[in-house]
């Protein structure tokens, strides 16, 4: 949960998802009372004010819980849920229509369990039926301080607490040292909601690889991270780094974290660190020191053209997405292959 102004909010919610609070058996045993479905963006997987009883458990993907206010097409939007989510369960336990409408926010793979078949299985597995009323519980709460949010905080104090929410729910539940090859949530929830053309997708942006000193010594990190500050900016320069930051990613996060760099026709990757090395226990050994931090933002102003850079704002990215094709890296034989694959591209780099 997110506090703000003194009040608790929950869009998500700090519980654990219900398919993951069951025993290996319990959840092999719950998967099998149904079948898989898989729906596009978009879509509703449940509809408010609907008779149907079956239950959902959302396997992939992200969908909206909303309801229909006196504001006509305006809906209140509930809650987020995502892999691992139980819903309907209301309507499986009582014989009252859906109270709210649940539409995918991008391609989701589910498993649906007919009304009859979940209700015979928590009245034989009374742990299970546990973790079901614990879950009504704490989604009541959470709907309580909703409306206590909404009379109380402003437009702007509720949007900070949905995307601080966002953040922590991208890094929730994984082990230590598991790789997140899903991308960020928060982005991915804003991209999947853009139009797929338009003219943000022109609108030049820098991303970058924050923290990079925890791959400080990892090449092609440790290349960036040892150069000299910069003492002019340089598109070639810029592009290098865009590639090597991109076979990086690529490579060992996945292409879901790079959609927003392929959606937009005209972004630079960097790698920076706030401090330049580790802390530890509140000391930094090693010395603390920014390294790489003001190099995004000078190539961010000479995309735009308010920094003046040899070729101008055109020889940072040029061509259309995605720029980057992913090919055998020619520098992965003399950096160790951490890159694996980086960006080659079709014509000049973006």
């Amino acid at each position: 949960m997110i506090a703000a102004g003194g009040v608790a909010m929950g869009l998500l919610g700090n519980e654990l998802a219900f398919a993951r609070a069951l025993t290996p058996q319990e959840r092999e045993s719950v998967m099998a009372l149904g079948s898989r479905k898989h729906y596009v963006a978009d879509a509703h997987l449940l509809t408010e004010g609907d008779r149907s009883s079956h239950v959902l458990i959302i396997i992939r993907g992200w969908v909206t819980v909303s309801v229909a206010t006196d504001r006509g097409a305006t809906r209140l939007i509930l809650g987020l849920r995502g892999p691992g989510e139980l819903l309907g369960e209301m309507a499986a336990l009582d014989p009252h229509p859906r109270s709210a409408t649940v539409r995918a926010l991008g391609p989701t793979e589910t498993q649906v369990i007919s009304g009859d078949a979940f209700r015979r299985f928590l009245a034989l597995h009374p742990r299970v039926s546990g973790l079901v009323i614990r879950q009504l519980t704490f989604r009541l709460r959470s709907a309580d301080q909703e409306r206590s949010a909404l009379a109380s905080l402003t437009v702007l104090q509720r949007l900070a607490g949905r995307l601080t929410e966002l953040a922590v729910a991208s890094r929730r539940g994984r082990p230590a040292g598991s790789r997140n090859r899903d991308g960020d949530l928060a982005f991915g929830t804003v991209l999947d909601r853009l139009p797929k053309n338009g003219p943000y997708l022109d609108v030049a942006a820098a991303m970058v690889l924050g923290k990079a000193d925890l791959l400080r010594f990892q090449p092609p990190v440790d290349r960036w991270l040892g150069r000299a500050p910069a003492t002019s900016l340089d598109p070639e320069q810029t592009r290098e780094e865009s590639r090597d930051v991109y076979g990086l990613l690529r490579q060992h996060a996945g292409p879901a974290w790079l959609r927003p760099f392929d959606a937009i026709r005209r972004c630079t990757l960097h790698v920076a660190s706030a401090t330049g090395g580790q802390e530890d226990k509140g000391r930094y050994p090693a010395g603390a020191g920014p390294r790489r931090v003001l190099e995004p933002l000078l190539a961010l102003l000479a995309l735009h053209g308010m920094v003046e850079v040899p070729g101008g704002a055109e020889a940072f990215a040029v061509g259309e997405a995605p720029a980057f094709e992913a090919v055998p890296s020619a520098r992965a034989g003399r950096t160790g292959g951490a890159a694996g694959t980086v960006g080659s591209a079709r014509g000049e780099a973006k």
